[in-house]
């Protein structure tokens, strides 16, 4: 119960939590990093807990005035 409630809320938390030794959450941001098309597509799955692949995937950086990073998928069906 606490495993679940840790994953479902600690997800892209830049740092490891740990319970009992393990790492709970395990999912990275795809946005603080250039991933590859096998990661946005497990990214996507477990955001839209769908099991098809994003028709299109879009990515937004800039800097300047403000840092801002986004990821946008456009699903199959």
């Amino acid at each position: 119960m606490m495993t679940e409630i840790i994953k479902t809320h600690s997800n892209f938390v830049s740092y490891p939590i740990l319970l009992d030794g393990k790492r709970v959450n395990s999912v990275e941001s795809l946005w603080n990093k250039t991933p590859t098309e096998a990661e946005h597509e497990a990214f996507y799955k477990f955001i839209a807990n769908a099991w098809d692949k994003p028709q299109y995937t879009m990515t937004f950086k800039t800097d300047a005035p403000m840092d801002l990073k986004a990821v946008l998928y456009i699903p199959s069906q």
